[in-house]
């Protein structure tokens, strides 16, 4: 695979100060995804253009869901989501305690329906990437850019 200059493998910094700083935790079942959909709505409503909301919406599905169905959690493990808006952009970051598994995208399949996740993700964001902690935490963050505010 060759690299990428929108994803990365480590914690890149989020510049500007946050307006808004947000730290959910969720428990790692099939309801994860909707949960994190209403609170990043929720976090984001009033603060970003609808587009940009319906963006961060679509994004965080995708990251939860790949974590639920990939990471090797169960329902008894704790996913942490976190939002932070910057006056130019929004980051969103999702903390599993992933098994080490390969990580990045790869092509859709469309005949089982899989593969779509991480290149929405690549799609969307200005930036995303993938840091993995020492204690098996696996931290998958993506950037999404603001063009406009939230009356736009």
């Amino acid at each position: 695979m060759e690299a990428d200059p929108k994803s990365s493998n480590g914690n890149a910094p989020f510049n500007g100060s946050a307006r808004v700083n947000a730290e959910i935790r969720l428990p790692a079942d099939l309801a994860a995804p909707s949960a994190a959909r209403v609170a990043v709505a929720g976090h984001v409503r009033d603060r970003v253009s609808a587009g940009t909301a319906d963006d961060a919406v679509l994004l965080v599905s995708e990251l939860v869901t790949n974590s639920v169905r990939h990471s090797g959690a169960t329902s008894a493990d704790e996913l942490v989501l976190r939002i932070h808006v910057s006056p130019t952009a929004m980051r969103i970051e999702l903390e599993d305690p992933g098994q080490g598994t390969m990580f990045g995208a790869s092509p859709p399949d469309l005949k089982s329906g899989g593969g779509f996740g991480l290149n929405l993700v690549h799609a969307l964001s200005r930036r995303w990437g993938v840091q993995r902690g020492t204690a098996g935490v696996t931290r998958v963050w993506a950037e999404l850019a603001l063009t406009g505010s939230a009356a736009s």
